[in-house]
């Protein structure tokens, strides 16, 4: 009987591995396998052909034959005669791989049930040398990765130099490799490797491919251990870049969160820099702060600040890091209850290069009392300013229950030779050791924290490993020179997403939207960004790019007391609309064309539930775009038939029946920020039909007709005419009842750019009557003048007064809102609970741009 439930027992187990496929490790003649049921990794263990030669992936299909030399290590020998491989004194460093050293075999084991690591022993003993090197292999069943590692020792003098490690160096017979900038992976076709290091450096040639990085270190008794390389498969070329970021996702230190926060930086400053009372960083003004955002945030819009934070204006310039008692005589104490009360946290800006205004004085403090100084910096690496400013941030997260930092300011590198560390190359290894250490350390007495890392650092994913968030690399703001735009924030977003473009299609890095910081909505009384009159449109455009984008720290530079209630109604909208929808806008790509060419641009967000579309056309000219639906969009339900969507600006239902594989083709208005959503088309609305545009308030559903609006006729036209440097013309015309306000506009783009001691006076008269209409310009590259009309029949005379005669185009615009019909109300068919981006116009309105004159001026 016993023998028969073993025997069952036994086909069960069998069974059970079969259904759960486990790691392995697998010998034959001279050869290792380690893998799972998605790739193996098969190494030579004949000593003078040691390493991988053949690498498996099980989900494609595909094998490649490799010749591999596992590592390289790059030796600075001390002592007496040649280096390990060289011939003469002196040679240094040796390049040794593992065919230079002794092969000691290898061992298995199993870390846990789902984990198979496998181990390789070397050695190597010379004068005054006894170096012992692990060559170790982890693998995790269901996962679609190996890692390695090497832990490397030296039992003798301990006075040889570890200077670099190479963990990956392979040569193919045949392969696409591409990608691999400095911290970034290498892509092959179905296949990734990468060092979870964001030093990392990679060498591509043809059919080649070398990963390493600067190390820098003494080799001692004690093992140094690298950072690991990882070895990553796909299932086609086509969903490698999501299989990457899934992996990501899977590293990161405190995974993805929605993080909202306030930052005071364009609200209020040290008294040394700020410009009114209201903008003093003291205790009642930031009291009064939180006070306002509980009003208007909380109880309003019922929504909690995850952050406080004090940027710059917090500390004592001639301290290191401490709080300055004169304008916050009891530190940060105040303000822990009343934001306890709105469940949030307090949270500080500290730059570890000693930040941007008044950095001298901290520097020259801190130089003064023995602190370690670089040209205009402290040296974050200095043996006695790490030890400092660790103790300070330790310190306030320990005693202020911190729940966030933005650190901002990483040196580069140190060439001093007194503070602790070595220059050169070899400083840049002990800063971003440095960097990783102080987020570990603050992690440890808060681990929620959240840690955003802001200028000096680059897009290397493995950053985090130990930080929530990082910089998107150029200014906080600016202003998009190459790119028309009649007002200052749609400048802004421009020259954001430029950044964007040069990042992810320029450069084609590899990094989660969703961890990046690309500055947040700016609106304070130390800068409005977008003017004191700013229309509603403008800002809510803003506030939608920036959560549709995809970044899940959203950041309110403003002051808070200054918005409008539409204003704050549009970032509440917007930010419920991304917590609703944050499984899917947290799977970003970028796609379309660049900005500074003015062409179409856009996010995608995707996941087999929904797919989301962020498009914009940043130029006054309509574009035509197309969108195919396969997977380099990232997860789609193949089987799936999808109706779309507009959510944004306005509700319209779109087109149906949309299958995998097929266009979705549109056109984007001049200026149109646009949001389109996917969904299958057993959840569309129902009620609405396709093509209509539409508004939902409560339970009712209103449908609009489609206004064919009247075209202009543009009469009595008098052509420009240029006469001692004033060029002059007028035109009349005549709008239809459909129109309810309108905007004349036009844009002066000169042959070159013209200098401020040329830059043109702009007139306008308008039925007889001068007008002073709105310019806006960037650097004399290009001119936007416009005024409202004050009603549908208009002459207009416009005038160009300069230095000198005038070269360049010169186009005109209408820019009108034409009322909607109501075509039919009816009661929906079930709540709709979807929660909706805001509006930033009324339901019942049409947005037109009619281009009505052109002139070429000579």
């Amino acid at each position: 009987m016993k023998t028969q439930i073993n025997k069952t027992l036994f086909i069960i187990v069998i069974a059970l591995q079969s259904y759960f496929p486990q790691a392995f490790i697998s010998e034959n003649k001279g050869t290792v396998t380690i893998g799972n049921e998605n790739l193996e990794r098969v190494i030579s263990t004949v000593p003078e052909n040691f390493g991988t030669i053949e690498i498996k992936n099980i989900i494609s299909k595909q094998s490649y034959k490799i010749h591999s030399d596992e590592f390289m290590l790059d030796i600075v020998f001390a002592g007496f005669g040649p280096g390990l491989g060289q011939k003469q004194n002196g040679e240094n460093p040796s390049h040794i791989t593992p065919k230079d050293l002794t092969y000691n075999g290898y061992t298995k084991s199993s870390l846990d049930a789902k984990t198979a690591q496998l181990t390789f022993n070397f050695s190597y003993g010379g004068y005054l040398t006894s170096l012992e090197i692990q060559l170790i292999y982890n693998v995790v069943s269901g996962e679609n990765l190996i890692s390695k590692y090497l832990e490397i020792k030296d039992n003798s003098a301990e006075i040889n130099f570890l200077d670099r490690v190479s963990l990956e160096s392979m040569s193919f017979d045949k392969i696409n490799l591409s990608r691999g900038s400095f911290g970034q992976p290498v892509l092959g076709d179905d296949f990734f490797l990468g060092i979870e290091y964001p030093g990392v450096e990679n060498s591509i040639g043809k059919n080649k491919v070398d990963l390493h990085y600067v190390v820098g270190k003494k080799i001692e008794k004690e093992p140094l251990k690298t950072f690991s390389s990882v070895l990553g498969v796909s299932s086609s070329p086509g969903t490698l870049e999501k299989t990457f970021y899934d992996y990501v996702d899977k590293i990161k230190i405190r995974g993805t969160r929605p993080f909202l926060l306030y930052n005071s930086w364009y609200d209020f400053r040290n008294p040394a820099i700020a410009e009114s009372k209201e903008s003093i960083m003291n205790t009642q003004n930031v009291l009064d702060r939180i006070e306002t955002f509980k009003e208007f945030m909380v109880k309003r819009h019922g929504l909690n600040l995850d952050a406080f934070v004090l940027d710059d204006g917090w500390d004592n310039y001639k301290s290191i890091w401490e709080i300055d008692t004169n304008h916050l005589p009891q530190r940060f104490t105040p303000f822990l209850n009343p934001l306890k009360e709105m469940k949030t946290s307090l949270g500080i800006w500290a730059s570890p290069f000693c930040g941007y205004s008044n950095r001298d004085t901290r520097v020259n403090w801190g130089q003064q009392n023995g602190y370690e100084k670089v040209g205009d910096f402290l040296c974050f690496s200095g043996t006695k300013y790490k030890k400092q400013f660790e103790k300070k941030m330790v310190e306030y997260v320990s005693n202020y229950n911190l729940g966030y930092f933005k650190w901002d300011g990483f040196l580069l590198a140190c060439n001093e030779p007194n503070h602790g560390h070595l220059p050169g190359v070899y400083s840049r290894t002990d800063l971003i050791e440095t960097y990783m250490h102080m987020m570990k350390s603050v992690a440890k007495v808060n681990p929620n924290i959240f840690i955003n890392v802001t200028v000096g650092s680059w897009l290397s994913p493995w950053w985090l490993q130990y930080a929530d968030c990082i910089w998107m690399q150029g200014e906080d703001y600016a202003y998009a020179e190459d790119v028309p735009s009649m007002n200052p924030r749609d400048k802004s977003i421009t020259y954001r997403d430029a950044v964007l473009w040069q990042n992810f299609q320029r450069d084609s890095l590899l990094f989660p939207m969703s961890s990046l910081m690309t500055h947040g909505i700016i609106k304070g009384r130390l800068n409005f960004l977008g003017g004191k009159n700013e229309a509603l449109a403008s800002f809510t455009n803003e506030v939608m790019m920036y959560v549709g984008r995809g970044v899940t720290m959203w950041e309110l530079y403003v002051s808070p007391d200054l918005l409008t209630e539409n204003e704050w109604n549009a970032i509440a909208q917007s930010i419920k609309w991304a917590k609703a929808n944050f499984p899917v806008i947290t799977k970003t790509k970028m796609i379309l064309g660049n900005p500074l060419k003015r062409e179409a641009y856009g996010y995608v967000h995707s996941t087999k539930e929904k797919i989301i579309l962020l498009l914009r056309n940043p130029f006054v000219e309509s574009k035509e775009i197309e969108i195919k639906l396969d997977e380099s969009l990232g997860e789609i339900d193949k089987k799936a038939e999808l109706a779309t969507y507009t959510i944004y600006p306005y509700l319209s239902y779109d087109a149906d029946k949309l299958n995998f594989g097929e266009k979705l083709k549109l056109t984007l208005q001049p200026y149109e920020i646009k949001v389109i959503e996917l969904v299958p088309i057993h959840n569309k609305i129902k009620g609405v039909e396709l093509g209509n545009r539409y508004s939902i308030s409560g339970d009712s559903l209103v449908i609009y007709n489609d206004t064919k609006e009247q075209k202009v006729v543009i009469k009595n036209e008098v052509k420009p005419n240029q006469q001692e440097k004033l060029l002059t013309g007028e035109f009349f015309f005549e709008l239809g009842k459909e129109n309810l306000q309108s905007t004349i506009a036009f844009l002066f783009e000169p042959e070159v750019k013209l200098k401020q001691e040329v830059k043109p006076n702009f007139k306008m008269i308008i039925n007889g009557a001068d007008i002073t209409p709105t310019v806006e310009q960037e650097n004399g590259k290009w001119f936007w003048v416009y005024t409202a009309l004050p009603g549908n029949q208009n002459k207009i005379s416009y005038q160009i007064e300069s230095t000198k005669n005038v070269k360049g185009k010169l186009e005109f615009y209408l820019f009108r809102d034409v009322k909607l019909q109501i075509k039919d109300i009816k009661k929906l068919s079930k709540n709709n609970d979807d929660q909706l981006p805001p509006r930033p116009f009324s339901e019942g309105i049409k947005k037109v741009v009619n281009k009505i004159l052109s002139y070429n001026i000579k």
